[in-house]
């Protein structure tokens, strides 16, 4: 019904776990899809980013970023074909 389309909260029953990614050694606080929906980047209090293929779910790069503590943001950096991120943790680099 259009009132079930107007709350999203309806939706929720039909969602379900497709694929279990692990790679992080802490947890997972940021994901981020480029811009054709072929990678997904991950951060986690791990301090790493993982590029993840998708339809595949491995792992095409695991990159340690140098941040001394959690990552809470990760976002491929536009118009570079997907070779440079950026991040953001909670150490303020």
């Amino acid at each position: 019904s259009r009132r079930d389309l107007l709350n999203p909260l309806s939706n929720i029953s039909r969602l379900h776990l497709h694929t279990k990614l692990e790679e992080h050694d802490g947890c997972v606080n940021t994901i981020s899809w480029n811009c054709t929906g072929s990678l997904l980047l991950s951060g986690s209090d791990d301090c790493n980013i993982v590029i993840w293929e998708a339809g595949t779910w491995k792992p095409r790069r695991i990159v340690s970023t140098g941040h001394r503590q959690n990552i809470f943001s990760a976002k491929f950096v536009p118009e570079t074909g997907d070779t440079q991120a950026v991040t953001g943790g909670l150490d303020g680099e």
